[in-house]
């Protein structure tokens, strides 16, 4: 688990209560500095959402140059549907907007551009149940 210094002691509590602290360790860090390197997985969950183009970049890129070879990367997130229909999602941007000021929800075509500017091909969009999507990466 990768987070900022000041969830080291929350996250290593929860750790320990699951069960899981002898199987996974928590490394603090900024993801917009470096984030740990020689991992074949990364898992980014509504992290993309709440930053803007230039600050996504700056994190995908971070892990671009850190994954060993032939990782992949997993990114959920909520993809706001094309077209006027009403949708979940689209609350959720306003929210992003509201909340971060530049994060937002964005189209699945929007992502896709994203992650190719940070040097990632999309090789599957797998649909969950809910509204999100599980985008699955590996370098360009």
């Amino acid at each position: 688990m990768f987070d900022l210094p000041g969830l080291a002691e929350a996250a290593g509590g929860a750790l320990a209560a699951r069960g899981v602290s002898d199987r996974c360790e928590f490394v603090a860090g900024d993801f917009f500095t470096a984030v740990p390197e020689g991992h074949d997985l990364y898992t980014l969950f509504a992290i993309v959402a709440d930053w803007d183009d230039e600050r996504c970049t700056t994190i995908l890129g971070n892990i671009r140059r850190s994954m060993a070879p032939g990782a992949r990367v997993l990114v959920t997130e909520m993809p706001v549907p094309e077209g006027p229909a009403p949708s979940f999602a689209k609350v959720m941007d306003l929210e992003m907007l509201i909340l971060t000021g530049s994060g937002r929800e964005r189209t699945a075509p929007e992502y896709r551009a994203l992650f190719g500017r940070a040097g990632f091909a999309v090789q599957r969009e797998i649909p969950l149940p809910s509204l999100f999507t599980v985008f699955e990466l590996a370098a360009a």
